[in-house]
């Protein structure tokens, strides 16, 4: 109980201090690093991709497409692996405060991959 864990000095009521479990070579440090860096390198990549006010080349801002219409090169540093043999349409959409609807015209029997990620990791959905 939170009255359990109060110390009252004087007049004012004070919670311990916490108590770290454990030590980086326990393994959570390596827990910790495996859950924030991807966190870490998506918010780098969604600020250099949107960092413009309008669309251009591989750049966009926030709520807007954009149409890759060359193959990325070896200069292409925006992802940190892209396929050299896709041609990208990216979206960095905020859906906390609104839903998007995605409509996709007929593609008359051509393949075509589309993924959706969210910011935790993962596909969405």
């Amino acid at each position: 109980m939170l009255a359990d864990s109060l110390i009252s000095h004087g007049s004012k009521a004070v919670l311990p201090e916490p108590a770290l479990v454990g030590s980086p070579s326990d393994g959570w440090g390596v827990e910790a690093y495996i859950y924030g860096y991807p966190l870490v390198t998506i918010e780098m990549t969604r600020g250099v991709m949107t960092n413009v006010a309008e669309p251009k080349g591989t750049h966009g801002p926030m709520r807007q497409f954009v149409k890759m219409r060359q193959y990325p090169t070896a200069a292409f540093k925006d992802v940190t692996a892209p396929n050299a043999d896709t041609l990208y349409t990216v979206a960095w959409l905020d859906l906390s405060k609104e839903l998007w609807v995605l409509s996709l015209p007929h593609m008359k029997g051509r393949y075509y991959p589309g993924r959706l990620l969210q910011t935790a990791g993962g596909e969405a959905g």
